[in-house]
Parts: C-alpha cells; structure tokens; sequence
C-alpha cells in the first residue's frame, strides 16, 4: 500500500519540495503566494498524470491462461486462481 502511495503521491509533491527547498536556499529568501501555489499544483497534476501514462505503457497487467473466479462448493469458498496455459 505504501508503495502505490508513493509512486501516485511522490510525482505530485515533487514541486512542492523542490521549490521548497529554492526559497530555503536562496539568498533572496521569500514566501509562498497564490501565484506558485497555483503552479505547483498544475505542474504536480501534469507529473502525475503523466506518471499514470508511463506505468500503463510499460507495467505488465496481461494474465496467461484462464481465470477462474471464486466459487462456493459444499458451503466451502474455493479462491479463484488461474489456469496456467497448455503448451503449444
């Protein structure tokens, strides 16, 4: 669960560090306004949107063989697995 959290939740707080740490570090000091908060906000979405696309097109969500759902027989809950594909 932790890592879900991170990998959706990290892209859209990214900015908000990095800019964070710029007024931390930079000499001319300064505060937060409307302005940067609007920014970092879409700049946040736009990463996090576009790290939904990246694990689409490269995570792995096909199954091989034949689900079988969860079924009850003889008042027991039989789990639903997978049929593994016969060789070809």
């Amino acid at each position: 669960m932790l890592q879900k959290i991170l990998i959706h939740g990290l892209p859209f707080l990214l900015p908000f560090a990095a800019y964070l740490l710029y007024l931390k570090f930079s000499r001319r000091g300064g505060e937060w306004t409307r302005t940067a908060w609007f920014w970092l906000t879409a700049i946040g979405l736009v990463l996090s949107i576009l790290s939904l696309i990246a694990l689409r097109l490269v995570g792995e969500d096909s199954i091989e063989g034949e689900y079988v759902p969860p079924r009850v027989e003889d008042g027991r809950i039989v789990p639903g697995h997978v049929i593994p594909p016969k060789p070809q």
